[in-house]
């Protein structure tokens, strides 16, 4: 209909819809249906429709209409209605508008405008009817008929003293059954519970609410009536004011979200996520205090989202309760104690329930009786801390001026994800040692290693005896040395291989035998020149025989010397700078004076050749 331009179907489906209804059809169409209709309608529009949108409908609608059409609006409406029509107007608009209004209604709506925004100067009709407690009936009757000034809807007459303030208030109900010559002050209600105009409007909303107020007077600041707050005012108060606490817990702080752009959904909420990464990072730093029990039992990372659902999600409970009950003056400094001990009990009472159906299901899936009641006792503390915190955090922020709708729900979601997870992880490492063997094997998690150079010590001193020794010749690039009492097979001094023992005892012999094996000619080490055949003997002994990286430099076996002690040795001829190729003069030296107990760098040269020789030989019988 509106694509084919046909306006008059327009006007005719929208003449009999309520203001209301036709608010939420240009609410509900986009922004190019929305002035097409806004055109066919031209000023056929019903002005109490602009005045039911939501902010950002409204602005849209106001950015197609000219400035004289939003003036006869506004002339149309009351002064709380137009105020909010041309409240978030810009200044030049506004009084481009407000020039284009009649004398009379300009004024009344710039006095509207003067007030605060959400006050009760912004909600207040300024037309009401009041009149002095010695009139009749009769008399208030007939002044009222005479009057064509009338408030277009009023449903109380206001009794004001001679200084013309008020005292009391007279229902239209009342008057109309009450006989013509009844005096006003024998028919009033005594309490007239004036609202000052400053007055915010949550508390305006909080006195119809408590009151069963059906109209109030809007007095200035000297006490005398400026205006009337109507019943239907009170109630889109206590309306916007409830959304505004819903969308202010979820992060939403503006009305009429719904209607926005995504830029400017984006730019409202932005800074709520803010806020909430930084108290997030509060509950990731209280895990990273335990990641190496994390890592020691994986089933912890599984379990850790039931502790931080279970305590926010009772924190949420307490904390709605206590933020309504602070909206409807039910929770004060008085009671707070009472309800405290009561949340607490409740708290506690779950906690108990939940606790044990949490840890028997832990403990039959990962076979740990000790990780169920972990987590049993880590949802027994959170639920109690967040039942506990969940009244006195938002009693203390309405007491310091700041909004518990905005805040408490950010405060008490950190206290219970920080708490739960300190109660939980340090439970489940104070049994770290009990379940230390179980936890390597619980789904896939990696067996217990210690990390760092005192958890390798830790791991060594449960080794079997050896494994120490091995480890750290394999950490430094060398093999241990070897026991001389065992059958180790070392080379000969042709290449061949004969056992220590043997070896030990051709050591002993005397000088004919080594002679003879020089004679041989098998390797260079019997062509050694004027040593004694005990010498060579001692030289021998110091090699093992080659394994598996054999290139490596090797240990000498000094455990064989022992055979030759008391025996006389010829010294070892001392060279001036002993040297090994390949290494540092330094680290030569320390190197021969640890194995052979002396400086002669002949012996390394001696086995060089040898094994030299010795690979020589191993080729040839390949070939």
């Amino acid at each position: 209909m509106l694509e084919a331009g046909d306006e008059a179907a327009a006007r005719r489906l929208t003449a009999p819809m309520h203001s209301a209804d036709l608010a939420d059809l240009l609410e509900a169409l986009g922004e190019a249906h929305r002035a097409a209709l806004l055109e066919s309608l031209g000023s056929g529009l019903d002005p109490g429709a602009l005045a039911e949108l939501d902010e950002p409908a409204r602005d849209s609608v106001l950015e197609s209409i000219d400035d004289a059409e939003i003036a006869a609006v506004a002339a149309e409406l009351d002064t709380d209605d137009a105020a909010y029509l041309v409240e978030d107007m810009e200044d030049a608009a506004r009084r481009r508008v407000l020039d284009a209004m009649p004398a009379g209604d300009r004024r009344l709506l710039e006095a509207a405008l003067s007030y605060p925004e959400n006050s009760a100067g912004r909600l207040m009709q300024r037309g009401y009817v009041a009149a002095p407690a010695f009139w009749s009936v009769g008399q208030v009757i007939g002044r009222l008929r005479e009057s064509g000034d009338l408030p277009d809807e009023f449903y109380e007459i206001f009794v004001v003293d001679p200084r013309h303030r008020p005292i009391g208030a007279v229902p239209l109900h009342r008057a109309m059954r009450s006989r013509r010559d009844a005096v006003v002050a024998d028919i009033m209600r005594p309490d007239a519970r004036p609202i000052h105009v400053d007055m915010d409007r949550e508390e305006v909303a909080y006195r119809f609410e408590q009151y069963d107020l059906a109209s109030a007077p809007a007095v200035g600041p000297d006490g005398r009536p400026v205006g009337q707050i109507a019943v239907d005012d009170a109630i889109d108060a206590i309306r916007e004011e409830a959304e505004e606490d819903i969308h202010r817990m979820g992060g939403v702080t503006a009305e009429g979200d719904i209607h926005l752009g995504a830029l400017g959904t984006v730019r409202r909420r932005w800074a709520w996520l803010l806020v909430n990464l930084f108290t997030a990072a509060l509950a990731s730093l209280t895990i990273a205090m335990f990641a190496d029990t994390i890592e020691q039992v994986v089933a912890l990372a599984v379990l850790m989202p039931i502790i931080a659902s279970m305590g926010g999600n009772a924190g949420t409970q307490t904390l709605a309760v206590a933020v309504r009950a602070l909206a409807t003056r039910e929770l004060t400094a008085v009671n707070a104690a009472r309800i405290v001990r009561k949340e607490c009990a409740v708290a506690s009472i779950n906690g108990v329930l939940f606790a044990a159906v949490t840890g028997a299901g832990a403990a039959l899936w990962f076979g740990d009786p000790l990780i169920g009641a972990a987590i049993g006792l880590a949802i027994v503390v959170n639920l109690l801390v967040a039942g506990a915190s969940g009244i006195p955090i938002p009693l203390a922020l309405a007491r310091t001026g700041v909004d518990p709708a905005v805040s408490a729900g950010v405060l008490l979601t950190t206290v219970t994800d920080v708490v739960g997870f300190f109660a939980f992880l340090a439970l489940a490492k104070a049994h770290r040692p009990l379940t230390r063997e179980r936890a390597g094997g619980v789904h896939g998690a990696r067996p217990n290693r210690p990390r760092g150079f005192r958890g390798r010590a830790r791991l060594r001193r449960k080794q079997p005896p050896g494994t120490r020794r091995r480890q750290d010749a394999r950490r430094v690039g060398r093999r241990r040395p070897p026991n001389p009492r065992s059958r180790r097979e070392l080379p000969r001094h042709g290449g061949g291989l004969r056992h220590g023992r043997d070896h030990r005892r051709g050591a002993a012999r005397g000088g004919a035998r080594q002679r003879g094996r020089r004679d041989e000619g098998a390797g260079p080490a019997g062509r050694g020149g004027a040593d004694s055949g005990g010498d060579r003997g001692r030289r021998r002994r110091i090699v093992e025989a080659p394994r598996r990286g054999a290139h490596r430099p090797l240990h000498a076996a000094r455990g064989g010397a022992r055979r030759l002690r008391g025996r006389p040795q010829p010294a070892a001829p001392t060279l001036p700078r002993p040297g090994i190729p390949g290494i540092a003069p330094g680290a030569a030296r320390r190197r021969i004076r640890r194995l052979t107990g002396s400086d002669d760098a002949s012996i390394f040269r001696s086995v060089r050749v040898g094994r030299r020789h010795e690979r020589e030989e191993r080729h040839a019988d390949r070939g």
